[in-house]
């Protein structure tokens, strides 16, 4: 049953189901050696410990990886909006130099119409 738990959460979750199949086979080992060698049972204690560490170690790294990739999303994503901005600006004066020629258009035709 317990090989069961940790191969399922290896499948659902590789990094948490890692560290419970780990766990649990240390465990299971640890108990079976404390009953019949119990210098064996402290080294095992202590690999279990480095193991952990590690695990920790390499959840952390992830964690950071992951809040820098959101970062950087939001970076593009702030880029984006100043892009469609700068462009919405550009067609506002583009708009506005149409409706001066317009005007100055208008201007001298009526200005040849007195002459």
């Amino acid at each position: 049953m317990m090989k069961e738990n940790g191969i399922s959460s290896i499948l659902e979750s590789p990094k948490t189901g890692a560290a419970t199949a780990a766990s649990t086979g240390i465990a299971a080992v640890s108990n079976f050696v404390i009953t019949t060698q119990p210098m064996i049972a402290y080294v095992a204690a202590i690999i279990s410990i480095i193991l952990a560490l590690v695990l920790l170690r390499n959840h952390f790294r992830t964690g950071n990886k992951i809040l820098i990739e959101t970062d950087n999303k939001k970076l593009e994503n702030e880029m984006m909006r100043n892009e469609i901005h700068l462009q919405e600006l550009q067609i506002a004066r583009l708009e506005d130099e149409a409706v001066g020629l317009e005007r100055r258009k208008r201007l001298l035709s009526e200005h040849e119409d007195e002459e």
